[in-house]
């Protein structure tokens, strides 16, 4: 019989948990295997993926953080792919697997979640090229997120060139009401019916993107503190990310240090234009031949804050 480690999936994100539910998946049958312990929300999230989870005390369960910092991080630098890095720090051995042979879970997405994502994506499409990109902009992390500003400016860029799409949101902001369309709080199973069904996904480094690497969606990550070796597991997976020529503490997660100023933002993403991606967007969807959409936006923001003087 095989030695099992239970994870407490709890301790960590989703993201975390799509990169564990690939070690699970291709544990089975070696001489250590892996499954989960996980409680609400993130139980669930792992039973879609096909993973066993279990009952058990968290303190007799393991952690991939300290484990995951020494080797991936400090050691290896994001050299290694982090599926065999996390694995090998969890002392599961899957260096013989390539992109090719690498079994991915299984997500599973019930009729209503499909026929949702459909409906979603059909109107998306009801104008113009007739299709539908999915954007992914939220994460827990400030400093791996892409300027607000420029997910905007690709979202109603999209639109000028007849492209339809829509942010897709786990919480309520505000920020995100000034845009072609946007819908929030739908659950992850609905999430990974519309990545699927998109034509395309953009997406930051973060549980969405690693959601749609799992699913095997079409799907562009807008890279900055990390590297592209974290999606080897998935060669769909295309990543843009501008080079240290332009901005030297790229992919700082494995390198440089942070400093203050990334907890406000990565100068490395916001280097990254939404005109570069939007261009890249069109290319991979194959479309040219619509005349350009001039739109014009008056600001939502702190409407009516100026006052003229009484006389």
């Amino acid at each position: 019989m095989p030695d099992t480690i239970v994870l407490n999936a709890d301790l960590h994100g989703f993201g975390d948990a799509c990169i564990t539910a690939v070690i699970a998946e291709n544990s089975q049958g070696r001489p250590v295997r892996l499954i989960h312990r996980a409680t609400g929300e993130m139980r669930v999230f792992l039973e879609m993926l096909g993973q066993e989870v279990v009952d058990r005390d968290p303190e007799q369960c393991a952690d991939t953080f300290l484990p995951y910092h020494t080797h991936e991080v400090q050691l290896e630098r994001g050299e290694i792919p982090r599926v065999l890095s996390r694995a090998r720090a969890l002392g599961i051995d899957l260096s013989d697997l390539t992109p090719e042979t690498i079994r991915m879970p299984t997500v599973t997405v019930g009729e209503e979640a499909t026929i949702w994502a459909k409906r979603v994506c059909d109107e998306m499409r009801a104008f113009g090229h007739a299709k539908a990109v999915a954007l992914w902009p939220q994460t827990c992390y400030q400093s791996r997120e892409w300027p607000t500003g420029h997910w905007h400016d690709l979202a109603w860029g999209l639109r000028s060139h007849g492209i339809g799409s829509r942010f897709f949101l786990g919480t309520n902001e505000e920020r995100w009401h000034n845009t072609p369309g946007f819908v929030f709080g739908m659950g992850w199973e609905k999430w990974a019916a519309m990545m699927l069904e998109a034509d395309l996904n953009v997406a930051i480094s973060s549980g969405p993107a690693s959601l749609a690497a799992i699913a095997r969606a079409s799907t562009i990550v807008l890279e900055g503190p990390t590297k592209p070796t974290i999606w080897w597991h998935a060669p769909q997976i295309e990543t843009m990310q501008v080079g240290t020529d332009r901005v030297s503490c790229v992919g700082c997660h494995f390198g440089s240090p942070f400093r203050s100023a990334c907890d406000f933002g990565c100068f490395a993403l916001a280097a990254l234009t939404p005109d570069l991606v939007l261009s890249r967007v069109i290319q991979r969807l194959d479309v040219r031949g619509i005349e350009r959409v001039q739109l014009h936006h008056w600001t939502t923001r702190n409407v009516g804050a100026l006052r003229l003087p009484v006389a």
